[in-house]
């Protein structure tokens, strides 16, 4: 059996310990790699999921598609759910951020937000939760008209953190959906 010198075995285990390191750092980077394509690859299916007139963006991991055409309430949400995907709802102030950032200046846009009389309440109909954040422009929510839904109301006042308006349902704006 052959003897080791203390100097030799300290280099050999130096070797063994920086080998390991660089391999897992190479296995990181690659695993980062994938990562990154894998994002890269839902970034461009949101961005081409509802054609070429509606713009999708993604916004951490949700996928936000612009609406153009305007509709009812009602229309809207048929439009979201026939695109496999629902009319936006928003349940934090996180969200309403993320959505404020990407909104662009117009009257306003429908979320799935809706007055229930019965319950004198306001619901997000695709996640069937009650508010439980609210945002509303001063003087809202109006509740003493039925069928009423919530937009956000994008004017001078409120450009920054689209605050929200009730209005009849039947009237027609663009909306956004939401893949989430």
């Amino acid at each position: 059996m052959k003897a080791f010198s203390l100097p030799s075995l300290l280099v050999c285990i130096f070797g063994v310990i920086l080998f390991n390191a660089q391999g897992s750092e190479q296995f990181a980077v690659g695993a980062s790699q994938e990562s990154d394509i894998a994002q890269e690859a839902e970034r461009a299916a949101c961005e081409g999921s509802m054609g070429p007139t509606n713009k999708c963006v993604k916004v951490k991991s949700v996928c936000y598609c612009f609406v153009k055409a305007q509709q009812s309430w009602a229309q809207a949400n048929d439009f979201c759910k026939a695109n496999s995907m629902k009319l936006l709802s928003i349940e934090t102030q996180n969200q309403q951020k993320d959505v404020s950032d990407i909104l662009m200046p117009l009257i306003g846009i429908w979320t799935s937000g809706s007055y229930n009389s019965g319950q004198k309440s306001f619901t997000w109909l695709s996640t069937q939760k009650p508010f439980t954040y609210v945002n509303w422009f001063y003087g809202e929510p109006n509740t003493g008209l039925s069928n009423q839904c919530v937009r956000i109301r994008i004017v001078p006042e409120s450009l920054t953190d689209g605050k929200w308006a009730t209005l009849d349902c039947n009237q027609w704006l663009p909306s956004i959906c939401e893949d989430n």
